[in-house]
């Protein structure tokens, strides 16, 4: 709206940045207002509906780009457009967030227990098991195992450095590296051994959005009857054999073999179903391993490690995308460790129970 400067584009892009925490906030609150049974399907729907906008924002910015008219005195195109529609769509979401959010200060307010969510420990005792415990966002209930697993008295110190904590944000990590480095890798291969163009390459992402999306709705459907371990631990077995049947691929990929080509797309979309799953599966766990009062700062800590796979994943996906044997291998490797690392946890958990 501002013009085309370099400075404007920077600030809109830092400004876009900072907006994009309100996601983090949303997150926080739905772990803080929703009991253990609910989150499983408030956040499962949250991250479908993010999927949705992924899938939808580049037709709207298609249409937009078709713009090209004055109001005001601003001459309104394909470059100026888009901003002018999100800055209604967000002018709008605000006007209704501060009209209908009934909630806004009132909860603030209130002494609330920072005990009152269930810790990793009782869930993975049984390893699939129903756990009798569940807790309530609005702090009602404690739960008795968690001062074995959390003995200090800060709660910053009980949440953080904690080993269920960790190793959900290694998982997240590891699961959106593994997403970068595959996405940035399929162009390429589909390109130059399958002869795709820009259309067939779209259409394979598009197929890869609605996957995503199917995998949220089914997961909140699945929450009902299945505990997010389980959910966790088939994201991680799907993401292993994706990657096992793409190395295998790779190591003899031929140009124009259709065969290799079903194979190849099988292996991504498999990939796509073991990301996505875990993805689902490890926000549900991460709000229930944190306590009430810091869902926040929790919520905040895993979009750190998202951002940092989806950016690290890509760099090294680049750097090796020659040598597809060591890009796939590496991913496998620190996938493997991750399930060691959610073994080793469990052996842990169990044998204090004991």
């Amino acid at each position: 709206m501002l013009g085309m400067s370099v400075w404007n584009v920077a600030c809109g892009r830092l400004l876009q940045g900072i907006g994009s925490g309100a996601g983090t906030a949303l997150l926080a609150e739905f772990g803080r207002v929703t009991t253990s049974k609910e989150r499983t399907t408030f956040l499962s729907i949250f991250n479908a509906t993010f999927q949705i906008g992924m899938i939808f924002g580049p037709v709207i910015q298609i249409v937009v780009s078709y713009l090209n008219f004055e109001i005001f005195g601003i001459t309104l195109n394909a470059l100026n457009g888009p901003g002018l529609v999100w800055t209604i769509l967000w002018s709008l979401l605000m006007l209704k967030a501060l009209f209908f959010f009934s909630n806004l200060t009132k909860d603030f307010n209130e002494p609330r227990n920072s005990q009152s969510d269930i810790s990793l420990k009782p869930m993975m005792a049984k390893f699939g098991g129903r756990n009798e415990q569940e807790s309530s966002g609005s702090g009602d209930q404690k739960s008795s195992t968690r001062d074995d697993i959390f003995p200090n008295n800060s709660k910053q110190e009980r949440d953080f450095p904690s080993k269920s904590h960790s190793t959900l944000l290694l998982m997240v990590f590891v699961a959106f590296f593994c997403q970068g480095a595959l996405e940035t890798m399929v162009t390429v291969v589909t390109e130059e051994y399958f002869g795709f163009g820009v259309r067939e390459n779209a259409l394979v992402f598009e197929f890869m959005a609605l996957e995503a999306l199917l995998v949220f709705f089914g997961v909140a459907f699945l929450g009902k009857f299945v505990r997010e371990t389980i959910l966790q631990i088939t994201g991680w077995l799907n993401l292993v054999l994706a990657l096992v049947v793409l190395i295998h691929l790779m190591s003899k990929i031929e140009h124009e073999n259709k065969i290799h080509m079903v194979s190849f797309l099988t292996g991504l979309f498999i990939s796509v179903l073991g990301i996505q799953i875990l993805s689902a599966a490890s926000i549900i766990l991460s709000s229930k391993v944190i306590s009430v009062d810091t869902h926040g700062p929790g919520k905040g800590t895993r979009h750190i490690m998202c951002f940092l796979g989806l950016i690290l994943g890509p760099n090294w996906a680049g750097a090796t995308i020659q040598m597809p044997i060591l890009l796939l291998g590496f991913l496998l490797a620190i996938t493997l460790f991750t399930g060691v690392r959610v073994h080793s946890l469990y052996i842990h958990y169990k044998l204090k129970l004991q």
